[in-house]
């Protein structure tokens, strides 16, 4: 399966509301990307260094614009921390996210002493941060779909290979 294979499979479940598939999906997409982008360096490495450049696309779409998500700190770890080790790394290696972290319906995220709840939308978050790189452009994405930004639908294809069209479509569409 390509990696735009994979994306689409994975906004197919993410639509569908079937979440963990949705993350196994996103996983191998994100490995696989971040392989290509991040050629030297080993798997830990290249994954969270991609989470960690595209934290602010994962975060804004996840919280739906709360601008200090990417800065903050989680009780198990940063961001891209908690995206690798309690979602890819327990999906792909133990068959299940890990328990300290829940994807859950509803704008926000939350800390409840042992466990984080995110939006689901984090997941549309992860695949929209390997669309929009700018290495994504030889990827066929025209079919995949839209999503909708506060009272706007948008083209996922339109975004592809252009952070900064994320970024102004995001706030135009916020500004709703």
């Amino acid at each position: 399966m390509s990696i735009e294979d994979r994306i689409k499979t994975a906004y197919r479940h993410f639509v569908e509301g079937d979440v963990e598939n949705a993350l196994i999906q996103t996983s191998i997409a994100v490995d696989a990307f971040s392989k290509k982008k991040y050629p030297g360096l080993k798997v830990g490495q290249r994954i969270k260094t991609f989470l960690r450049h595209n934290t602010d696309i994962i975060a804004a779409t996840g919280t739906h614009g709360f601008s200090n998500a990417p800065r903050m700190g989680f009780p198990d770890g940063s961001l891209e921390s908690i995206l690798y080790k309690s979602v890819r790394c327990c999906l792909l290696h133990e068959g299940e996210l890990s328990e300290s972290i829940r994807f859950v319906k509803g704008p926000a995220f939350i800390v409840i002493s042992d466990r984080l709840e995110l939006n689901q939308d984090f997941i549309l978050g992860l695949i929209l941060a390997i669309i929009v790189d700018d290495s994504s452009r030889t990827l066929n994405v025209e079919d995949i779909g839209e999503f909708t930004c506060g009272a706007r639908r948008i083209s996922i294809a339109k975004l592809q290979g252009n952070r900064q069209q994320f970024f102004e479509t995001f706030r135009m569409g916020n500004k709703s």
